[in-house]
């Protein structure tokens, strides 16, 4: 058998090698051109950091950054945190103060009129917290305003209207006892109710404006004390009325 003639290479490189290398010549110039187009613009980044340093700083169409030229049509203003943080905390201070203040009166006014043992002031935060224990207000099982009550908020109201500007959140509570009534339904509608019923006396007695209220009857879902004892059942029957700036 006749020996095959070996095939003869071809000098150069194959002709399929140069479409590759023009190929690859190409996605290097695309990606070359994406990170150029993408890169950060050093005195874009460096006029939104000097914005932190209480200034107002602004970038115009034309990638420049000064203070009082324009971003297209708007300006951008960063707000400084550090002032924000601290005029918050004046302002809480500020109401903390005044809630201190009130709830000073209120506790002056219960000493003077033996009511102390009956209602407890608590200042929470800037709120001020007025607790009616069981039985000042409302007779056991009803939810009616008894005769003495209306003494007790005569006298709160008046302190209240001292501050037209606050916001009272008025709340009926009580214990896990099912309440035994044909007229009151459940202790959902017991709670609802002596809260209505403290309101309807603000408003119709002291003539206070209804938009200061806030009313919710909570039933016994918001206990301060386990319902064990007969002692703890009564410090969950109580009303609270809830001095605040805001809703």
């Amino acid at each position: 058998m006749a020996n095959k003639k070996k095939e003869e290479c071809k000098a150069g490189l194959p002709s399929w090698m140069a479409t590759y290398g023009d190929l690859v010549t190409l996605l290097l110039c695309f990606f070359v051109l994406l990170f150029a187009t993408s890169s950060v613009d050093a005195e874009k980044f460096q006029a939104i950091a000097q914005s932190f340093n209480d200034k107002v700083i602004v970038i115009n169409a034309g990638g420049k950054s000064d203070e009082g030229s324009k971003l297209g049509s708007g300006i951008m203003d960063l707000p400084n945190v550090d002032r924000n943080i601290h005029d918050s905390k004046e302002n809480f201070k500020k109401q903390r103060e005044e809630a201190e203040k009130m709830a000073s009166e209120f506790k002056t006014y219960f000493a003077e009129n033996n009511l102390s043992d009956n209602i407890e002031v608590e200042v929470i935060g800037d709120e001020v917290l007025l607790n009616f224990k069981d039985g000042i207000l409302f007779s056991s099982g009803e939810d009616e305003l008894n005769a003495d009550s209306k003494e007790v908020l005569n006298g709160v109201g008046s302190l209240l209207l001292k501050y037209p500007d606050k916001n009272i959140k008025i709340e009926g509570h009580t214990d896990n006892v099912p309440i035994n009534s044909v007229r009151i339904k459940n202790n959902w509608y017991l709670s609802s109710n002596r809260a209505l019923a403290v309101l309807t006396y603000f408003i119709e007695d002291k003539n206070m404006e209804e938009k200061m209220f806030v009313v919710e009857g909570k039933g016994e879902y918001s206990p301060i004390a386990p319902n064990d004892t007969p002692e703890n059942k009564g410090k969950n029957r109580r009303v609270e009325i809830r001095i605040t700036n805001y809703r």
